[in-house]
């Protein structure tokens, strides 16, 4: 893998530094989201681990549930707004 697998984490309590800390001796994962979310508060511009957003994948993951058992598809009601991507080309660590 030429490039880690950047993930988001909802969530950090008291076990983000077992998250943090489990991930970099590998190298194969990126946390970005609650570093996004941090870095969002600071600039003061909009992050992408929005409750909104959050609120809404919990719905897609209980519909996926909801669909296999019921043999039928589901309909999402809750809509959120598609996030900014991240920037192309930034450095590692970089979110501006």
């Amino acid at each position: 893998m030429d490039r880690p697998i950047k993930v988001g984490i909802i969530g950090c309590g008291n076990i983000r530094n077992a998250y943090f800390n489990g991930c970099k001796p590998y190298g194969v994962m990126q946390i970005v989201a609650c570093a996004d979310m941090a870095q969002g508060i600071i600039t003061k511009r909009s992050h992408r681990a929005s409750g909104e957003l959050a609120n809404h994948v919990l719905e897609v993951m209980l519909a996926f549930d909801d669909s296999s058992k019921a043999g039928r598809h589901v309909k999402i009601k809750n809509q959120c707004k598609r996030p900014a991507a991240l920037p192309t080309g930034l450095a590692l660590g970089q979110l501006d």
